[in-house]
């Protein structure tokens, strides 16, 4: 039982290691080459410190998106920003398959990684701080008890 916490809290203490390592790597990958596709409509890559999730073969970045004259549909656009997420939701009233971009920062998978080995640490210290040997909490302390002798003056403490 022990090896096995033992090998989970190691594995679970590397990847927020291997995470940090990719988001360093990522900033030097060129984000115009697109993501890698999992589906017809799915792309994934990882660059410019983020994890992109795209329907097409490049991720929406922020640009012009039509220029139309009058009386003519103009796209829908939806989509928010907010520290380390950035979404867009594009759909063209010629094209049946919308346009969208989704970008999260790796700050927030390493931060979620992060959780079960500070969980393992912060159990192999209580378990270590319970196997220690019971002391009187004055000596841990530094206190000294000095009893109380009938008669001395309080000055003579």
């Amino acid at each position: 039982m022990r090896n096995r916490i033992a090998i989970c809290a190691a594995v679970s203490a590397l990847i927020p290691v291997a995470l940090l390592f990719l988001s360093v790597a990522s900033r030097n990958v060129d984000g115009f080459t697109g993501g890698s596709p999992l589906v017809r409509h799915f792309h994934i890559g990882v660059f410019d410190g983020g994890h992109w999730f795209h329907s097409h073969s490049l991720p929406y970045r922020g640009s012009t998106i039509a220029i139309s004259g009058p009386g003519a549909p103009s796209p829908q656009v939806r989509g928010f920003d907010s520290p380390g997420i950035y979404y867009r939701f594009i759909r063209f009233p010629v094209d049946p398959e919308p346009l969208w971009t989704l970008r999260l920062s790796l700050a927030y998978p390493i931060l979620l990684s992060l959780v079960f080995p500070l969980r393992w640490v912060l159990e192999f210290r209580r378990r270590a701080h319970n196997k220690r040997p019971a002391l009187d909490a004055g000596t841990r302390l530094g206190l000294q008890f000095r009893p109380h002798r009938p008669g001395a003056s309080e000055a003579s403490r």
